[in-house]
């Protein structure tokens, strides 16, 4: 079943989380067609000073942040 993780930083609010983590939900289930009940979101907080290192650990990218290539 489908699971999505937002890794982001520290500083956004428990709303910005849930709406966040609820329209992922609603966009997964749009776009796979899925019952909604088969599908979990996730929000892990990265400190920021651990974030470059985090980063460059991530293998699958399907959106790649243009700050990497460089």
């Amino acid at each position: 079943m489908p699971h999505v993780t937002v890794h982001i930083v520290p500083g956004h609010s428990e709303e910005e989380k849930q709406r966040l983590a609820q329209r992922l939900h609603q966009t997964v289930q749009q776009e796979l067609k899925m019952d909604g009940d088969l599908i979990s979101v996730a929000i892990r907080e990265v400190d920021a000073e651990n974030w470059p290192a985090f980063i460059r650990t991530v293998p699958d990218f399907y959106v790649r942040p243009k700050y990497l290539d460089k």
